[in-house]
């Protein structure tokens, strides 16, 4: 099979282009691939959901991922205890409750705080892409710690969680809604609706790297993305992503004239390679544009 693939230069300060090596080193990236919405290992198939995990490099520079790999390492200990064959210690498993009760709400509480300021971004960013005011799309945050502390749950739920073996309260069960106009996008949501849906998720989650931190912009991978999507949504990514605002931009597609089509609507500088066989060649370089 042979791929397409636009390189889009990011221009440095100073007027020069290029800036790969400095920003692949700070690890940030966002992508865009051409996959299903709301298929996360307890969506359910029902409500649309997907399950939180940390949010990448803003979850790193935080200091979340410690908390995240103490509370896993706590979770698959105490799974250890719940399948063996003789009765637990009680107070081994006190001390891993009390771990995971202490960095789960670490997570629960930063993972609100990332919601709450995620949640608008994403919508601006859907309204954008869709150009749709009748389409009204929410993330609504799910976990077990909105219940009350999670130590409590952890205790009474030990008869039951040892009948099945594994721990089934806890921050590694949170999950995010996905919504459209109320209902579930992956239940109520056209193809097109769900991947503009992801899109904006993806493109909206750009934005936050891009404004955290260091500032550093990242990379934006669209891989073979705009199947299933109409003509009008198509070219408003494409306005959107080529505005100047996005950086370095790597965009893949299997049909070339499809890709000549999707080029001709940035009016942008690029650069086209042909990926056959693991074989690299530019086969076109700038052109139009800036």
């Amino acid at each position: 099979m042979r791929q397409f693939e636009a390189w889009r230069p990011q221009k440095a300060e100073g007027g020069r282009e290029g800036r790969a090596a400095r920003v692949g080193a700070c690890g940030a990236g966002a992508a865009c691939h051409d996959s299903p919405v709301g298929r996360g290992p307890h969506s359910g198939g029902q409500r649309g959901a997907t399950q939180v995990h940390g949010y990448g490099h803003h979850a790193i520079r935080c200091g979340l991922l410690d908390a995240l790999i103490r509370y896993e390492s706590a979770l698959k200990q105490r799974n250890v205890l719940l399948r063996a064959d003789d009765e637990p210690d009680a107070a081994v498993l006190d001390v891993l409750e009390q771990m995971m009760a202490d960095y789960g709400q670490t997570l629960f509480t930063a993972r609100t705080q990332f919601i709450e300021a995620f949640v608008p971004l994403f919508c601006t960013t859907y309204k954008a892409l869709s150009g749709c005011e009748h389409e009204q799309v929410s993330l609504t945050y799910e976990s077990h710690l909105q219940r009350g502390p999670l130590g409590e749950q952890l205790r009474s739920g030990r008869a039951k969680e040892r009948i099945v073996g594994y721990t089934l309260h806890g921050a590694h069960k949170d999950e995010l809604s996905l919504l459209l106009n109320g209902y579930a996008v992956k239940k109520e949501g056209s193809q097109g609706q769900q991947k503009t849906y992801l899109i904006a998720m993806k493109l909206a989650q750009y934005d936050f790297l891009r404004s955290k931190g260091e500032q550093r912009v990242p990379l934006l991978l669209l891989d073979d993305i705009f199947d299933k999507l109409d003509a009008t949504r198509v070219k408003r990514i494409v306005d959107y992503v080529g505005s100047g605002r996005m950086g370095q931009i790597f965009i893949t597609d299997t049909q070339r004239p499809h890709l000549d089509e999707i080029l001709a609507m940035t009016h942008c500088r690029y650069k086209l390679f042909e990926v056959d066989h693991g074989q690299v060649s530019e086969v076109a370089s700038d052109a139009g544009g800036e």
